[in-house]
């Protein structure tokens, strides 16, 4: 089976979230399981420092951006210790730029991009058997697929990572994106006054699926639905929850140069020199007080709004709050002014650094994920492989990996999306620290608990071969 798979963001050549993780972690779980899989991405600015291997030029190909046509370069690297080969559209004028997203020409440049993902097999001479596209970057290629491409009919699927992200433009786009008004790929795109990219993927992808079981259902839903939960009704025979996975070469204490010690189940001892140097990363004094460690995007869908309602009485406990993360500029005063407030209690760090967010995994005892949606998350399984105990918000993936019951309990569970509800489940998370037997054993499920890509490359695979057929028939 050949698979190629499209993502406006690839880890390590290109990141800002969880797609990026997702793009470069899959591909190595399927590369094991026999399948040729290869991913295209963008040739953004720096992409070229961070590849392991040199780029090495394929060919070039003219393909049309609205009445135009636009001249792209394929250049190609490798990811998975170059087991992964990584095809890159190079278009300086819409990809050599600081930042990946949120540009005034957004449409453009991932308009071209898809475009070219179309253009790939023409270039390089394999053809995939199944494209496998992700969010809605990606969302017009089963259309261009489906719709307007002849000659290469792969299977589609489409990956839904957070439905909140749309890509929706004003219907005057009809013009860049080639597609004529009222024609059938028009109406795949068109969602009420707008045109809507990931519309288009869950209309004209063979199968699509979402990142957890529990997202699957909640998109259907009026709550969680983002104004697509009838679209995705519709399309539910074909939709599916598939949970994410991490790769535990990558996260991994016992061999996580970037901490301040290496541990493992069986030696702590690791783990209490990362709280220590924790402590004096973020400037707070070292005490032997629980940590609750936050990594984060600063927005209200994390959470942040409830736990603005209750910081004072979260740290009127005896213990100390490190957070990194950047986002709103509500989120970033709040901090700011906690910062100033309680130094002692508090470390906060507003910025993207992916070292500081490994030593808080890492050094860390309790870590908050406060959610009001979360189609997977993957800081509650990198915070498990760390020993650092999560309380969650039951939703999207949360709800799928963290329980609170029975004797394999791996972290604390609040229901109710509530500032009450949230700081209950904290005030249990802190009992247990308390209780040195209770938090030995759940110290024990933590390290013990498997997310690896295993089960779900093997999940990828039969939903290839689903399209396939679908394609078929």
């Amino acid at each position: 089976m050949k698979v190629l798979l499209a993502a406006a963001e690839v880890a390590p050549l290109a990141k800002t979230g969880g797609l990026a993780d997702v793009a470069g972690s899959l591909p190595k779980a399927l590369k094991e399981r026999g399948i040729d899989v290869r991913v295209v991405m963008p040739k953004y600015r720096g992409v070229a420092e961070r590849a392991e291997a040199p780029l090495k030029r394929i060919g070039t190909a003219t393909i049309p951006l609205g009445a135009q046509a636009a001249s792209i370069g394929v250049l190609q690297t490798s990811i998975a210790g170059g087991e992964v080969p990584v095809y890159l559209i190079e278009r300086d004028e819409y990809y050599d730029r600081e930042g990946l997203f949120g540009h005034p020409d957004d449409l453009k440049r991932f308009t071209l991009f898809s475009r070219a993902v179309t253009a790939v097999p023409g270039v390089t001479g394999w053809e995939p058997d199944v494209v496998h596209c992700h969010d809605w970057h990606t969302g017009i290629v089963p259309v261009y697929l489906k719709r307007l491409v002849t000659g290469l009919r792969p299977a589609t699927v489409y990956t839904i990572h957070n439905l909140a992200y749309q890509g929706t433009f004003p219907k005057s786009a009809t013009d860049v994106l080639g597609v004529a008004r009222g024609s059938t790929a028009f109406h795949d795109l068109e969602m009420g006054e707008y045109l809507n990219f990931m519309k288009a993927g869950i209309v004209a992808a063979d199968r699509i699926n979402t990142v957890s079981e529990r997202y699957a259902g909640e998109i259907q839903t009026r709550e969680f639905g983002e104004g697509l939960e009838k679209v995705l009704q519709w399309r539910g025979d074909a939709l599916e929850g598939i949970l994410n996975g991490i790769d535990y070469d990558t996260w991994n204490p016992r061999t996580d140069t970037e901490i301040a010690a290496t541990f493992g189940p069986d030696d702590l001892s690791g783990k209490a020199k990362c709280k220590q140097a924790l402590q004096a990363d973020m400037r707070m004094p070292a005490r032997n007080v629980p940590v609750i460690g936050i990594v984060t995007r600063l927005a209200a869908q994390k959470g942040l709004d409830i736990v603005e309602a209750v910081i004072d009485e979260l740290l009127a406990a005896d213990l100390q709050l490190v957070l990194l993360g950047t986002g709103e500029p509500r989120y970033h005063s709040l901090f700011e002014k906690l910062a100033e407030r309680l130094p002692d209690k508090t470390g906060i760090r507003l910025a993207y650094d992916a070292t500081l967010a490994r030593r808080i995994y890492a050094g860390s005892d309790l870590f908050l994920i406060p959610s009001r949606y979360e189609p997977c998350g993957l800081t509650q399984m990198i915070s498990l492989a760390y020993g650092t105990i999560p309380i969650v918000r039951a939703t999207g993936g949360l709800a799928d990996t963290i329980s609170e019951r029975g004797p394999d309990g791996n972290g604390f569970v609040f229901f109710e999306y509530s500032p009450d509800a949230l700081l209950a489940a904290v005030d249990r998370a802190l009992a247990a620290y308390r209780d040195t037997q209770r938090w030995t054993a759940l110290l024990r499920n933590a390290f013990a608990c498997d997310f690896s890509w295993e089960q779900s490359a093997e999940r990828y695979e039969n939903m290839y071969r689903c399209a396939i057929a679908a394609r078929g028939a």
